[in-house]
């Protein structure tokens, strides 16, 4: 016997049925190399998944309103509110602050990722805690709460799977609406509750690929709700060639929802396992990648050893190449001479004031304030990851990012002036692969050592958000040279700069 149509409707979030699939097809899924008391509960998992929806009762709503509604934000995110960048705050209310700051309603936007986030690295410590205890009692309390939690975890992992659950047009679809889609409430329910009900049943989902196992959680968890939003006009495109209800017998209808049900279990699959794997693995701090970076690049002595070196290179914009001829003393003096035919651009910087000589000038000139702090920012030949401390630059580890198919540690430095930039440290040769600063990126493509010391040799510059794709600015250092002789004359200002 079917349940009313009312009843099915107002399950809400993949309803009963479609949550309680999602989690057994994730748990199916499992290596075998996953722990045996994880693996048993399998039952338990996908019957936690529903689990948050059910703590919004009518009758608990009755006697109090305080739990009804005050974690909806929790289970969407409306991905089309969200100011760029928003969601690489640090927490939830880093990421409220700033919505707030652009204006944006805080509770209509949602916090679907960070939910999804917050339960997956308290898991992932659980395995940890697993991992250390020592006494099957201790284990025992500790695999209790590693079930609960994984299964709550799945809630909202499967959630996510439903594009309804990423978008501003969640519940029909909203603003300019030039394709003819519904805007009727109740699409909502019709797809994912009443469709689902009647149309998959115990058995029909299955996680065919290999488990993942994110470098870093975060984007893995970003690239998965926005590939849910991408398919918001499939959505609705499908809904207006045939509805989804109860009685539907278009296959395609069945395909697309079998398709977002399967991604919901496969996502919770592989972030269990991510937290289980990861669990095990050495936990790099910003101090240690930068250490690792230190040694990589040659070690601290031989980095103190350095006074001055000397670059000469090649510097290539679009069809214009310039001769390029850099001076160092360190720790913060640079003279960099740009000759493009014939002609010499000079910019100067003695580690107090920066200078600059047009070609064909009779004077040089003094930089503006904002030309001597990025010129600052440059004559720190070694980074603000080198003697970060001493430099009274602050560090933090945001993760870990794939950068062309490579793993990367993000490590975010703060310099002195409050100016930040991001080094990503490759997890294996741990040598910078990129940098960003403001609206900059840089790729390193190689590295030569010159007194002992790696430096990047090869360096590709592009606009991080440009509206259209330029070449990259290429500069490539043809040859070093470590200490060599450099007066300190050589940074000093002339007398009539101004």
């Amino acid at each position: 016997m079917k349940l009313p149509v009312l009843l099915i409707a107002l399950l809400g979030h993949w309803g009963e049925v479609g949550h309680r699939l999602i989690g057994a097809a994730a748990a199916a899924a499992l290596p075998a190399e996953m722990p045996a008391f994880f693996r048993s509960a399998a039952d338990q998992l996908s019957y936690l998944n529903p689990e948050p929806d059910r703590w919004r009762s009518r009758a608990e709503r009755t006697l109090d309103p305080a739990e009804d509604n005050a974690f909806a934000p929790d289970h969407y995110i409306d991905l089309e509110r969200v100011p760029a960048g928003a969601l690489d705050a640090r927490d939830r209310f880093a990421y409220l602050d700033t919505l707030r700051a652009h204006g944006v309603d805080a509770a209509g936007a949602g916090l679907l990722p960070f939910r999804i986030l917050e339960l997956s690295q308290r898991l992932r410590e659980e395995f940890r805690l697993w991992r250390a205890a020592t006494d099957a009692r201790t284990k025992g309390w500790i695999e209790a709460r590693i079930i609960n939690d994984a299964g709550i975890l799945g809630h909202y992992v499967a959630d996510g799977s439903n594009p309804h659950h990423t978008t501003i047009h969640f519940d029909g679809w909203v603003g300019e609406n030039p394709n003819g889609y519904t805007t009727a409430r109740g699409f909502h329910a019709r797809f994912e509750s009443i469709f689902v009900q009647t149309h998959f049943g115990p058995g029909d989902l299955h996680v065919d690929e290999n488990p993942r196992v994110f470098p870093s959680l975060r984007p893995a968890i970003l690239a998965y709700l926005r590939e849910s939003n991408a398919l918001v006009p499939r959505l609705y495109d499908l809904d207006k060639h045939a509805s989804f209800d109860s009685t539907t017998t278009d296959a395609e209808d069945k395909k697309f929802a079998a398709e977002r049900l399967v991604a919901g279990a496969r996502m919770l699959r592989d972030i269990w396992w991510t937290a289980w794997i990861t669990s095990g693995q050495t936990v790099e701090t910003a101090e240690s990648v930068i250490a690792h970076d230190v040694a990589a690049r040659g070690g601290m002595d031989r980095i103190h050893a350095l006074r001055t070196v000397r670059q000469i290179g090649l510097l290539i914009n679009g069809k214009d190449t310039s001769r390029l001829v850099i001076e160092n003393k360190l720790p913060d003096a640079m003279r960099m001479e740009i000759t493009s035919a014939g002609k010499t651009l000079l910019r100067v910087y003695d580690g107090r004031t920066g200078w600059q000589k047009a070609p064909d000038a009779k004077t040089a000139n003094l930089m503006t304030p904002a030309e001597q702090k990025n010129i600052s920012h440059e004559a720190d030949l070694l980074s603000g990851l080198v003697d970060y401390a001493a430099k009274g630059n602050k560090v933090a580890l945001l993760g870990s990012e794939s950068v062309e198919g490579r793993d990367a540690y993000k490590v975010q430095v703060t310099l002195k002036d409050s100016t930040v930039f991001t080094y990503f440290i490759d997890h294996e040769t741990w040598l910078p692969v990129k940098w960003q600063g403001g609206p900059w990126q840089t790729m390193y493509r190689a590295f030569t050592e010159v007194g002992g010391v790696k430096f990047p040799s090869r360096f590709e510059t592009t606009e991080r958000e440009a509206t259209v794709a330029a070449p990259p600015v290429v500069l490539v250092i043809t040859s070093m040279v470590a200490n060599p002789s450099i007066s300190d004359a050589r940074f000093a200002p002339p007398a009539d700069a101004r």
